[in-house]
């Protein structure tokens, strides 16, 4: 959520008039569709890198201020809810040739220059989805980054859910929380991707990245503990849905949708409907000054920003995001792909990106039009099978077919992503790079999860705090290294391994 001219104090009149000018944008974005003036033609990728910061005993360090006056020069860092995290977004590139080498390339970069930063201030930067040696202490307002946009944040969460955010979630252990500040939502960090999309395709290739969001998932957890406990595979998913869950009373009863969360139903013919849905399900939580009418913009030949939409957008936060933007001034529509953990490597993490892109790519023609194939339920408990149990999830796939992460990804879909990179011009050398990580990682069943939930759990629950700080000095190491988490040894032999 980068606007930072935003407003809380949501008296009825402002609300109602930002309420217009969201429906104005709305109208604005259907002329230009019509129009033609959204970008076609061209498929452009992005990603934003989120990081957890660490002191030197492994533990959440709050220094985002002073790696920001460190990095002040380098647009691309920003910081995020929490002061023990930072993000860096990467400059947009083309979809094709050697463009997963080039996002390598950039990753290492902005990690080298955010560790060179940290370095000076006796920090260090981590890839993880959940932080292991996070404690409820480091969940406190005082960790909230001291920024107008995350104070009111801040206000309206606290405000929409009684003055306190409750988590409850059961896994291998049971995990309950109390908290007084949405930093804790800033626990979780995420590797999220982008993808430029054409107006005709835009509907199809939603919900295509909706269906392939549950194996991509298994494929790629990185969070499976919080505060000590053993939850999900991906406990992000539960404590992102819960920390910004707004929904009281009848709400929930009635199962209105959180703000974080899968969706609710396929697309039908437009990304337009998703904004359209937004406005519908989710009241306004923050507004922004309005200077300029969209339509009269539109009739002068200029083209509108769409702030009003697009901070509303801000406000939900669906796993597979829709996004209007301007790139040079010229408007395009993207899908933003926010499931994928932070982590465990940059190779790891350019391999998830390579099978997220090489699917999209490759499965658009074999599987055509999936809301025929499948119920948009099912398609939901299959992302919530992958967040609960990784790669021993089970699915119900196209045409009602029954079948295992393992088994989908080992025989359909690392084949048809090597053919989707493969179509767009990517290297053989890059595609078996890439894609053979994944395969190694599904072979062997070790995912960055696997790898911290199977050493936690040889461990009494006394001992599980040494144990993860211990995890996340390894984790920095084998980072550092760029060994795909599927060579990492076992987590207990490589303590023995250090201490001899």
């Amino acid at each position: 959520m980068g606007e930072k001219r935003i407003h809380g104090k949501l008296e009825e009149d402002s609300a109602r008039e930002f309420t217009r000018a969201i429906l104005n944008d709305l109208n604005a974005l259907e002329r230009m569709i019509t129009d033609g003036l959204i970008e076609d033609g061209i498929r452009r990728v992005g990603a934003e890198q989120e990081m957890a910061l660490v002191d030197r005993r492994g533990c959440a360090a709050p220094v985002a201020q002073g790696m920001m006056q460190i990095l002040h020069d380098d647009p691309r860092f920003q910081t995020e809810v929490a002061l023990f995290n930072l993000e860096a977004n990467l400059d947009p590139q083309t979809l094709g040739g050697p463009f997963l080498r080039h996002l390598e390339h950039e990753l290492n970069d902005v990690l080298t220059a955010a560790r060179r930063a940290a370095s000076d201030i006796e920090a260090d930067v981590v890839l993880t989805g959940i932080l292991p040696s996070l404690r409820r202490s480091d969940v406190t307002r005082d960790n909230l980054t001291p920024e107008p946009r995350y104070a009111l944040l801040d206000t309206v969460s606290l405000a929409a859910q009684d003055g306190e955010i409750r988590i409850a979630v059961d896994g291998l252990d049971r995990f309950e929380g109390r908290f007084d500040t949405v930093v804790v939502e800033g626990v979780n960090t995420s590797l999220q991707l982008h993808l430029q999309v054409n107006v005709g395709d835009a509907a199809r290739l939603y919900n295509l990245a909706q269906l392939i969001t549950a194996p991509l998932l298994a494929a790629s957890t990185n969070s499976p503990v919080i505060m000590g406990k053993r939850i999900w595979h991906e406990t992000r998913v539960a404590v992102f849905e819960r920390a910004l869950d707004d929904r009281t009373g009848s709400k929930l009863g009635r199962g209105v949708p959180t703000r974080v969360g899968f969706g609710s139903s396929w697309l039908q013919d437009s990304l337009v409907e998703l904004f359209k849905d937004n406005i519908a399900r989710f009241p306004i939580i923050m507004t922004r000054e309005i200077e300029t009418d969209p339509m009269q913009e539109l009739d002068r030949g200029e083209i509108p920003k769409l702030k009003a939409l697009n901070l509303h957008n801000g406000t939900v936060w669906r796993w597979n995001r829709p996004c209007f933007g301007l790139t040079d001034g010229v408007p395009h529509l993207r899908i933003e792909n926010r499931i994928l953990p932070a982590g465990p490597t940059v190779l790891d993490e350019v391999a998830n990106s390579a099978l997220f892109y090489g699917l999209i790519v490759g499965l658009d023609d074999s599987y055509g039009e999936v809301k025929e194939r499948l119920q948009f339920s099912q398609a939901r408990e299959n992302f919530i099978a992958s967040a609960h149990y990784g790669l021993d999830a089970r699915y119900t796939w196209l045409d009602g077919r029954r079948t295992g992460a393992r088994e989908l990804l080992l025989g359909e879909l690392l084949p048809a992503a090597r053919k989707g990179l493969a179509s767009i011009a990517v290297p053989d050398e890059d595609i078996d790079r890439y894609i053979g990580v994944v395969e190694q990682r599904v072979e062997s069943g070790r995912t960055g999860s696997s790898w911290l939930m199977e050493g936690l759990s040889e461990v009494p629950e006394d001992e599980r705090p040494a144990l993860s700080r211990h995890a996340v000095s390894l984790m920095l190491e084998r980072q550092q290294a760029d060994a795909g988490v599927h060579e990492w040894p076992h987590l207990r032999a490589l303590e023995s391994d250090q201490e001899s």
